[in-house]
């Protein structure tokens, strides 16, 4: 009779056997680590020696039929880069390095190539509401702005870079300021947005793509918290009965004392805002425009503008940084091709140039339209601030 022979029970890395009821993966023999540069992705790419000679006679091949219709060929291989573009070429699927910027060399049929725009671009995104740390309800938008740095390492990683970079923002933006109070965000807005970029970038550096700023947008107070402000003021879980003992009618008094001062105190705020902000009309603050224009400001901006200020009234002035000393009239530009329209209106124009708002958030908010750049409305601001 043969005998069963037992064999012992082989290590199995693979496997998990430390419970006894479950027989999952070991999750640390799992993981993916995405490629840091471009040197790194094309170092990973090797060839055994038949995909070499296969390679190498199909390429030699299809430049003998390149050289045999010169130069009508020419039109087909040869491709333009800008200073600001580079041309991706993946040869029989294979990358190769990166091209441009000038005159790059493309074989037909063998060469699939793609132009990557690397200026900076930017997108809004959209006000989401979420819920602070004190219980407050507020709807929060931001304005990103990014580059490619890295256009093989962008196109090896992603399929669509704009939508992965919106959505990452997003959910970056919701995770940091549901950790804030509403208080910080009112407050430490700058420091927030600093925060905002960083996060984003450190999921975005792995795909090629670098945040140059994020700016969050004004903050809008949806619904101030009520229950969980008496919690927190009292220390309880709900607020003590104030009807029961002497000391809660005397807190009572003393929490509505507080909030009247408060009231009092917003109110008389609010009112010397907008008599401020009324204090000068739009053809004033054009007036004193064209006083603080400097001969050093207009060639450092060299753009002209039209702006269209709404109101009970819609009215057109124009600003011509173009000329020697700088003009500005009221109206639509002489020459009739500006390089910037902007359209606001006169409290938003007045808050622009006190500087309790910031051009982004006005842009973020839907208070400044734009036709250009927003980076050359950015050049108005010495200006602003002589008047």
């Amino acid at each position: 009779m043969e005998k069963t022979r037992h064999f012992p029970l082989q290590a199995h890395h693979g496997m998990d056997f430390d419970s006894l009821f479950t027989y999952e993966p070991s999750r640390t023999e799992v993981s993916y680590k995405p490629f840091s540069s471009q040197t790194e992705l094309l170092s990973t790419e090797k060839q055994t020696w038949l995909n070499f000679i296969c390679t190498s006679i199909v390429t030699a091949m299809t430049f003998l039929i390149f050289l045999m219709t010169f130069p009508f060929s020419t039109m087909f291989t040869l491709k333009l880069a800008r200073h600001y573009e580079r041309i991706i070429v993946y040869r029989l699927g294979r990358p190769c390095p990166i091209k441009g910027p000038g005159l790059v060399f493309v074989l037909p049929c063998i060469d699939k190539w793609l132009k990557v725009d690397l200026r900076t671009k930017a997108f809004h995104v959209p006000p989401s509401k979420l819920q602070t740390v004190d219980g407050c309800i507020i709807s929060v938008g931001a304005i990103i702005h990014f580059r490619i740095y890295d256009a093989m390492l962008m196109y090896s990683t992603v399929q669509d870079i704009n939508h992965v970079v919106r959505d990452g923002a997003h959910v970056e933006m919701n995770n940091l300021l549901s950790k804030t109070s509403y208080y910080d965000l009112k407050s430490k807005r700058q420091r927030l947005s600093y925060n905002l970029q960083t996060g984003i970038n450190i999921t975005c550096k792995q795909w090629g793509v670098e945040i140059s700023r994020a700016e969050l947008s004004e903050v809008t107070l949806l619904m101030a918290p009520q229950a969980q402000q008496s919690s927190a003021m009292y220390g309880t879980a709900s607020p003590p009965n104030l009807h029961t003992a002497n000391s809660g009618n005397s807190m009572l008094d003393s929490i509505t004392q507080i909030i009247q001062q408060f009231n009092q105190f917003t109110t008389t705020k609010n009112i010397s805002n907008d008599t401020q902000l009324n204090k000068y009309s739009t053809k004033d603050i054009f007036s004193k425009m064209q006083a603080a224009i400097e001969n050093n400001l207009v060639k450092s901006v060299g753009l002209t503008y039209e702006f269209s200020v709404t109101g009970q009234v819609e009215k057109r002035y124009y600003l011509d940084l173009k000329s020697e000393q700088g003009i500005v009239g009221e109206g639509r530009l002489p020459s009739g091709n500006p390089d910037v329209i902007v359209t606001l209106s006169c409290e938003t124009l007045q808050e622009l140039i006190e500087g309790s708002l910031s051009y982004y958030s006005a842009y973020a908010s839907g208070k400044l339209l734009l036709q250009g750049a927003i980076s050359d409305v950015m050049k108005l601001e010495p200006i602003l601030k002589l008047i």
